[in-house]
């Protein structure tokens, strides 16, 4: 028997096939709907979120589209980095008249992708970037990342910190283990956060916490013993 999420993305599907756009975006809705608390953790919330990318652009409605770029960048994160998540925000943001931001997410789905993003797309989103060579840099990451963090767009955020685990840098480094574990809880998925917070401990000890709102290590007392 096929679950709710299952028939409605069938149900999308069809409709997509017919050009029913607005049918089609219904039906994915109420796939999103029917994921399981918290959605961004379950495998299909990766492509449902594609799907209504792909289904808003062509209903022109491009602040829906954006709205599920944004989701969509801290979807499924165990699923392999492969520049998917920056090429589709880059092709919304291209499609809003954004071009400017539009070529720094296609820059970084270049890289990711050594070109496979760009594979049976239309030519002028490579052309935005066909004499671009910027190097990704660790420091440039983390500073963009931390950015986010204090302005409080913590999906924004999480997604960079994960970008920086990229880097072998990033592996030992407390300061990026005790962002992304604030981000996490701040998200309320408090199991990744308590991982990543004791990872910050343990390469730096208490001293990694003192400049932070208590909550944080408060909270990381009721998972080991600092």
């Amino acid at each position: 028997m096929k679950s709710q999420v299952e028939e409605h993305i069938i149900q999308g599907s069809e409709e997509w096939g017919n050009s029913n756009f607005s049918a089609a975006r219904d039906h994915l809705n109420k796939a999103w709907n029917s994921l399981s608390e918290p959605k961004e953790s379950e495998g299909e919330s990766f492509h449902i979120a594609k799907y209504l990318i792909m289904v808003n652009l062509e209903l022109k409605d491009f602040e829906l589209a954006l709205k599920w770029a944004n989701q969509m960048q801290t979807c499924h994160m165990e699923r392999g980095d492969d520049g998917d998540r920056e090429f589709w925000r880059g092709k919304v943001l291209y499609e809003s008249g954004k071009t400017q931001e539009a070529r720094n997410e296609f820059i970084t789905a270049n890289k990711k992708s050594f070109g496979r993003c760009f594979i049976d797309e239309d030519i002028k989103y490579k052309e935005l970037i066909v004499k671009v060579d910027e190097p990704l840099d660790f420091k440039a990451v983390v500073e963009k990342a931390d950015h986010q963090f204090l302005k409080g767009e913590f999906s924004q955020a999480l997604k960079l910190f994960f970008d920086s685990l990229n880097f072998e840098e990033a592996l030992d480094n407390p300061f990026v283990h005790l962002r992304k574990g604030q981000c996490h809880f701040e998200l309320q998925q408090l199991d990744k956060s308590a991982d990543s917070l004791t990872r910050a401990y343990m390469l730096e000890g208490k001293e990694i916490f003192e400049d932070e709102e208590p909550k944080y290590i408060e909270f990381l007392k009721t998972k080991i013993k600092t």
